[in-house]
This record gives structure tokens, C-alpha cells and sequence, in this order.
């Protein structure tokens, strides 16, 4: 069987109702993954921009002179940066295992998915 897009297998009644509804929760997860990736990279980068000017102003209006407080807001900065790159794959790893589980569900049920599409394996 050729492969079906989402839109072809999601209101096909040749397709197991178990099935769809597997795929069609893949296919929601495969879309979360895309935004967690896109989203905290964004965060994660405006995090950063916004901590270099925070701690640049601050050290313009402090003239440089008090080092020991700079070195504490840069390092605050790189533990907060630390933390949310470590939030975002502990996020990204769990999806990846929930779409593995499912395909496995899927093959197991004799259906075949990637990407969006859906295919009967071949016997």
C-alpha cells in the first residue's frame, strides 16, 4: 500500500479506527516536538540576549566598578541558561521516546508510520 498523508488517512474508513486515533496522536506529538524545539531555542536565545544587555547596562551604570557583582550576575546568567538548554532536552527526550512507543504500537498493529503518513505493511 502506497503511503497516505494525514489528510488521506485521518477520514479513511479502510484504516482502523485504533489505528488513526495512534497515528493522529503521533502526528499531534511529532508537532509538539517541532515547537519545543523552536520555542525554547527562541527562549533559550532571548534569555541570553537579554541577560548580555541586562549585565552590560548594569556594568555601565556601575562605571566597572565593582567586578564581584558583575562575575555574580554573569554567572547567574550561565546557570539560568544551563537550566532551561537542560529543560529542553529532558522535554525534546521524552517526546522522541513517546513517538518511538507509538510507532512500535503501530507496527504491531501492522501499519507503518513517518512523518505524517501512514502506509499498510506489506505481509
Amino acid at each position: 500500500m502506497e503511503p497516505q498523508s494525514a489528510s488521506e488517512w485521518l477520514f479513511d474508513e479502510t484504516v482502523p479506527k485504533k489505528v488513526r486515533t495512534i497515528a493522529y496522536e503521533t502526528l499531534v506529538i511529532e508537532q509538539t516536538l517541532g515547537g519545543i524545539q523552536l520555542g525554547r531555542q527562541e527562549i533559550l536565545n532571548l534569555c541570553l540576549l537579554a541577560g548580555f544587555i541586562g549585565l552590560a547596562s548594569v556594568a555601565v551604570l556601575l562605571g566597572f566598578e565593582q567586578p564581584a557583582f558583575l562575575i555574580t550576575m554573569g554567572l547567574v546568567q550561565a546557570a539560568f541558561a544551563a537550566w532551561a538548554w537542560m529543560e529542553y532536552e529532558k522535554r525534546q527526550t521524552d517526546v522522541k521516546a513517546s513517538i518511538a512507543t507509538r510507532t512500535k504500537e503501530l507496527q504491531a498493529e501492522g501499519w507503518d508510520y513517518y512523518s505524517g503518513c501512514l502506509r499498510k505493511l506489506e505481509p
